[in-house]
Parts: structure tokens; C-alpha cells; sequence
């Protein structure tokens, strides 16, 4: 049973999120002006948490819960709509309510490339 797909986009979104919040901690190690011991603590301990969170990031907290899916059956032209509709660069191909395959946009422009 499919539950979630994962892309790239997914990952770089957290790690987008983490690396915004990794750049304000090292602002303050950056920065010309002293900073306290507390302080210090303070920020070694936010970026302990911040690697913590991406190296313990599970799969299921940044997937895609429900993907775009197609039928074997389903014309390309279809299928091509669907990416274009959902803005993403692959669906998947079901049959059953089992993966078959995955249908991705470079497939597309080696369809085309090929003059069919």
C-alpha cells in the first residue's frame, strides 16, 4: 500500500527551514559584539537541536502523504496534465493500489525527443 512519496523538493524544504534557523544561531557566533557564557550555552545548545532534527528526521514527516498516482492505462497526455496541474516533475503509476512505476518529467522530454 502506498502511503507518501518523497522528493526532492520535500527535502529541501526542511532543510531549508533548518538551515534558516542554523544561519540566526551562527549570526550571534559571527557577530563583532561579546557575547556571555549564557548566551554561548544558549546557542550551542539551539544548534545541538537543530542537527538533531536532521539527522532524526523521519520520512514520514516530510513526505507527500498523498501522491500523484496514474494507471498504466492512462495516456501520457493525461498523465503530463496531472504533473502540470499538481506542479510536480513526477506521478506515479498504480495498479491495484501497488507501485508499478513512476512516470517523471525527463521521461516526458525523451518522449519528445525521440519523435515519438
Amino acid at each position: 500500500m502506498l502511503v507518501g512519496v518523497i522528493s526532492q523538493s520535500d527535502v529541501i524544504r526542511v532543510l531549508y527551514d533548518e538551515q534558516i534557523s542554523a544561519s540566526e544561531v551562527s549570526q550571534y557566533f559571527m557577530s563583532p559584539f561579546p557575547i556571555s557564557l549564557p548566551a554561548v550555552s544558549a546557542l550551542n545548545l539551539e544548534r545541538a537541536k537543530i542537527a538533531d532534527r536532521m539527522v532524526n528526521t523521519k520520512v514520514q514527516d516530510v513526505m507527500t502523504p498523498i501522491p500523484v498516482t496514474v494507471a498504466p492505462d492512462h495516456n501520457v497526455r493525461d498523465a503530463a496534465q496531472r504533473m502540470i496541474d499538481a506542479r510536480v516533475h513526477r506521478v506515479l503509476v498504480t495498479q491495484n493500489d501497488e507501485l508499478v512505476g513512476i512516470l517523471s518529467s525527463l521521461d516526458l522530454v525523451g518522449l519528445v525527443a525521440s519523435d515519438f
